[in-house]
């Protein structure tokens, strides 16, 4: 090969290889079979320095009051999809949320029926005056996965399903926070270390909770549903202006409401919500009519779903706010049923959900699921102006659908979702059934993010060399030089016999891609 660099070839090269590198690895749990698809989420953490928290469903499960009990196996899975650690709840259980603080440790929340095992340790038992009645439950594990404590939080009421934990968070102090609902009033607790309530916010009136999350000053910023009538968060009291509303609050260190804002709604849901590093809180909901936001007035589509993402400032005045535009296809976007939005470090906003037909968005981006009967999971970036960024999409020729999203600081998109037959995400397929099983995933800008694996045999002789080399081991899918800097300077195909001597001398590296592992490997050109 003689070192000649075709700018158009190279353009066609790099967004075919950036395209099917964006999902580095899907890992799909087909033990499990849902005959009807039905889950509400499963819930994942994003860990800072790489990889994920997830729930594992095992196969004795069943549906309960629109939640998913089985024994639980909360795993750890690295950047490269590889278990790191384990640990079992049993037996009728349902995590509904996971969180981690700076000091790695994890926090669970959710409920159970029965009684709670905890990996050998003795059960908590369920004090429900009903027989079918559920308890709330707090569990926190160490950052290596050992047990370290657990909480039956319950309130010991009467009645099926009356009290429901809905969000963990931790704060600018490294505190974790817990909130549930009773269906006539909100509690927002913090947790000592030991586990015990050592603060409280009330939301006397509040229906139920959605998302929290705090800035970097210990502010509050919670979402929730009301009907019409009157609010007291601690001791404010709001009126709720229409018979159906959801809400976003921001509540001071010292329990101060400082202000609340009420959206039109037809139904009771929960917004999800985070604050950006500027402290601006953004937060999404379903958009089923016409919804004024500040300046804004958002239509959802005529079409089927859609959705309102809504950045506020400080103060809870409105700085943008965002749907799908008007379609002159069918295609239409339903979000996930909780923790659908997430930010990264850099302030990009990430939602998550499930989409068909045709998608039309600004700057060309384009979603399509094929037949109006096919579900796609999607997953949708927006810039910290409001702009749409990217979309990307997944799945086949069936009903598939996201069930949790979370953002490492790096940037990678970890992801739990459903699935049906066979589906596809980029060049990586994963075969199901008829029915639906579980999967998670990880999805990198990255081009080259991927599983490094060094275990794949390929060697590069002579190394340095003057240009002249050649490639021994396994075969080759495609092959990038990149610069100390990590521009790409060529893609290709080819596997041997390589001639790079029109470079200048330096350090260079080669990735080397077999299928969705790689691996770089350092090379040195010289002049002689």
């Amino acid at each position: 090969m003689r070192c000649h660099f075709y700018l158009s070839s190279i353009i066609l090269l790099l967004s075919f290889s950036i395209k099917a590198q964006q999902y580095c690895w899907i890992l799909p749990d087909s033990t499990i079979q849902f005959p009807n698809g039905i889950i509400q989420e499963l819930p994942v953490f994003a860990l800072p320095n790489g990889g994920l928290i997830q729930t594992k469903i095992q196969n004795q499960f069943f549906n309960y009051n629109q939640n998913t009990y089985s024994e639980v196996e909360i795993q750890q899975v690295s950047t490269n999809g590889e278990l790191v650690w384990n640990y079992i709840l049993g037996d009728s259980v349902c995590v509904r949320d996971i969180v981690v603080d700076d000091s790695g440790r994890v926090y669970l929340g959710g409920l159970f029926m029965n009684s709670l095992s905890s990996d050998g340790h003795e059960p908590t038992q369920n004090t429900s005056q009903d027989i079918f009645g559920t308890n709330m439950f707090l569990i926190r594990l160490s950052s290596s996965g050992e047990f370290e404590w657990i909480r039956n939080v319950s309130l010991g009421l009467s009645g099926f399903n009356n009290e429901l934990l809905d969000d963990l968070s931790i704060d600018h102090l490294n505190r974790c926070w817990y909130s549930y609902s009773t269906f006539d009033k909100i509690q927002v607790r913090r947790l000592s270390e030991s586990g015990t309530d050592v603060q409280l916010h009330i939301l006397d009136g509040g229906l139920i909770t959605g998302d929290m999350d705090f800035d970097n000053t210990g502010n509050l910023y919670l979402t929730g549903a009301i009907g019409s009538g009157s609010m007291t968060v601690n001791s404010s009291s709001f009126i709720a202006p229409y018979s159906y509303n959801y809400f976003v609050t921001k509540i001071s260190p010292t329990g101060t409401c400082n202000w609340i804002n009420f959206y039109e709604d037809i139904t009771f849901q929960t917004p999800s919500l985070r604050v950006d590093s500027d402290g601006d809180p953004v937060f999404v909901a379903y958009l089923f009519d016409t919804t004024s936001f500040g300046n804004f007035t958002l239509s959802p589509s005529s079409f089927g779903g859609d959705f309102a993402l809504v950045k506020l400032n400080t103060n809870g005045d409105v700085i943008w706010a965002r749907d799908i535009p008007e379609q002159s296809d069918f295609g239409d976007f339903m979000l996930l049923n909780r923790h659908s939005l997430d930010i990264d470090e850099t302030g990009k906003t990430w939602i998550g959900g499930t989409f068909r037909g045709n998608l039309s968005f600004e700057n060309s981006i384009q979603l399509s699921s094929g037949d109006i009967t096919n579900y796609n999971l999607s997953f949708l970036q927006f810039l910290p102006n409001g702009t749409l960024n990217r979309a990307i999409q997944g799945g086949g020729n069936a009903y598939d659908y996201t069930c949790g999203l979370s953002v490492s600081l790096s940037g990678d998109l970890y992801f739990s979702g459903i699935f049906q037959d066979t589906a596809q995400f980029g060049s990586i397929e994963i075969n199901g059934s008829e029915q639906f099983s579980p999967f998670i995933g990880k999805w990198s800008a990255d081009p080259f993010a991927g599983i490094e694996d060094i275990d794949l045999h390929w060697k590069i002789a002579p190394n340095p060399s003057n240009g002249l080399l050649s490639i021994q081991g396994n075969e080759i899918d495609l092959l990038y030089v990149l610069d100390i800097q990590g521009r790409i300077l060529h893609t290709s195909k080819e596997e041997q016999n390589l001639d790079f001597s029109c470079l200048p001398a330096g350090i260079y590296f080669l990735k080397l891609v077999n299928g969705n592992t790689s691996r770089t490997i350092p090379w040195i050109k010289t002049n002689f």
